[in-house]
C-alpha cells in the first residue's frame, strides 16, 4: 500500500485526507508514468501547499532514482525525492527519504523520514525544523485511517 501510495495521491482531495488540517492543494506538473503500480514513477513532479506548523509552503516534489540514496537507508522500502520551496525551484534544492517495512509482528509498519533542509530556514522560520518533524509524524499517522480502504477500492493485491 505504501508503494502504491506516492504515484496515488493524485488529487486534493486524496491530499487533504492525509493530513486534514496542514494539507491544502495537491497537482501534479508531471504526472507518474505508472499509476497502480507499486513503484514509484521517477521524474514525477507534484505541487502541494501545506502548513507546516505556522507557516504556509508551496512545495514542489521530484520523485528521484531510489537507487541513489540506496546508502542512507535502512529499511526494506523507501521514496526518495528532491523538495524545492515552488518559488525558488532549483535554487534551495533538499531533499527526503520515507523508509518503511513490517513491523516485527507483520501487521503493519515501521517508517522514519529524514529531511535535508538547509540549516538557516530555522533562522527565518523560527521551529521550521520542529514543525516539519510534527507535520510528518502526524500525516503518517493520519494513513492507517484511509489508506487500506482506499488501496482495497482499486483492486489490487
Amino acid at each position: 500500500m505504501m508503494n502504491w501510495w506516492w504515484d496515488n495521491i493524485d488529487s486534493s482531495y486524496r491530499y487533504k485526507r492525509w493530513h486534514p488540517t496542514a494539507h491544502l492543494s495537491f497537482e501534479w506538473l508531471e504526472a507518474p508514468e505508472t499509476p497502480n503500480n507499486t513503484t514509484y514513477s521517477e521524474g514525477a513532479v507534484q505541487k502541494v501547499d501545506e502548513y507546516l506548523g505556522p507557516y504556509k509552503n508551496s512545495l514542489l516534489i521530484t520523485w528521484l532514482p531510489k537507487e541513489a540514496a540506496a546508502d542512507r537507508v535502512e529499511y526494506d522500502h523507501w521514496l526518495y525525492a528532491q523538495t524545492d520551496l515552488a518559488g525558488l525551484s532549483g535554487i534551495l534544492p533538499q531533499d527526503m527519504i520515507h523508509e518503511y517495512q513490517m513491523n516485527d509482528a507483520g501487521d503493519g509498519i515501521v517508517m522514519r523520514s529524514t529531511f535535508n533542509v538547509p540549516f538557516f530556514l530555522n533562522w527565518v522560520m523560527p521551529g521550521f525544523t520542529d514543525e516539519l518533524g510534527k507535520h510528518a509524524l502526524q500525516e503518517m499517522q493520519m494513513l492507517q485511517y484511509f489508506l487500506p480502504q482506499l488501496f482495497s477500492e482499486q483492486n489490487l493485491d
